[in-house]
């Protein structure tokens, strides 16, 4: 959960987690829609499928976590740096860890002038920390959780303390006054604005959710009816969240809807506009209400649920967002 997420966010999710599944044949057990659930609100869907597949792994190998750090680094969705985490902070193992606090640090003490994220850098920085857990006189977990606290609480980003810093004498960046270059910064990621719409289908109470299929952003998640509507001049102008759309913009809208969901709809009015972001994607979100003419034949992916119940799927962010504006 802590991959990509802050303490502070996952805290709650994590204890609810635990109640759910307090251990590996309890995950294992647990149908995939139920773990989503759960997870919904984290993001990054794919670890929580992972960590599922890995708890099936175990369950299926006796229901033991593996203790060596070989075994480890083969569970899904386990990477290099989780991998070192677990064996030395589980099991006091001799196993490096390189993450974002680690990695800055590193590079500082490696006065490291190439990117860290390169292959070179990451070389260079997996060997140091292994020589860190293999030479200390302290236990591998000591030594991990010590650099991890140093890089985040005083080898910062910007302003690092290094005055106070316990290592300062060894740190030739602090040396030679480079802690505002060093680590070498990547360059910023392009992002692309995008322009969706999505639409509350409603009809006797009900309102059709979709469930995104696995070559879509938030695969086996809950979604409202939603379609792209970037290329549309109309649908750029801050004007539309006014109900400026005019007939042929919302014609659009309902054939699009026909085409993709089988649904027969009349797009009535405007609900809300929001922003949201996916990876490098940054997305103006319309939401439109509309009434049903001819409902669609439900499908494993295509279904109506009165919005209470629909909160309880395992629901996309956005879609999260839209349904509790109705409560």
């Amino acid at each position: 959960m802590l991959q990509q997420t802050q303490v502070a966010t996952v805290i709650d999710y994590y204890y609810r987690f635990l109640k759910a599944y307090p251990n590996i044949g309890a995950l294992a057990a647990a149908e995939e829609q139920d773990v989503l659930r759960l997870w919904s609100g984290l993001g990054y869907y794919r670890r929580a499928r992972q960590m599922h597949a890995a708890a099936k792994l175990m369950a299926d190998s006796g229901g033991e976590f593996p203790a060596i750090l070989a075994d480890i680094e083969r569970l899904p969705g386990v990477g290099r740096y989780t991998a070192g985490a677990i064996a030395s902070f589980a099991f006091d193992l001799p196993a490096p860890i390189v993450e974002a606090n680690t990695q800055r640090l590193y590079s500082r003490l490696l006065r490291l002038e190439i990117d860290p994220r390169s292959t070179s850098g990451q070389t260079q920085l997996w060997a140091f920390a292994q020589e860190l857990v293999d030479h200390s006189q302290h236990s591998p977990a000591r030594i991990n959780q010590a650099v991890m606290e140093i890089g985040s609480q005083v080898c910062t980003p910007r302003n690092p303390d290094c005055p106070h810093c316990p290592l300062n004498q060894l740190c030739p960046t602090y040396a030679d006054g480079l802690q505002a270059s060093i680590p070498v910064l990547a360059p910023k990621k392009v992002i692309t604005e995008l322009t969706h719409v999505a639409i509350l289908i409603r009809d006797r109470g009900q309102i059709l959710m979709s469930r995104n299929t696995a070559d879509q952003w938030w695969a086996g998640l809950w979604d409202l009816p939603r379609v792209d509507a970037t290329q549309l001049v109309s649908f750029q102008k801050k004007s539309v969240s006014k109900g400026s759309l005019n007939a042929e913009d919302l014609e659009w809208l309902s054939t699009e809807l026909n085409k993709r969901y089988g649904v027969d709809c009349q797009v009535v009015q405007h609900h809300r506009t929001f922003k949201h972001a996916v990876t490098r994607y940054r997305i103006t979100l319309h939401t439109f209400t509309a009434n049903v003419a001819t409902r669609p034949k439900r499908t494993p992916d295509l279904a109506w649920h009165r919005p209470a119940a629909a909160l309880e799927l395992p629901l996309t962010a956005p879609a999260k967002k839209i349904l509790a504006s109705l409560q």
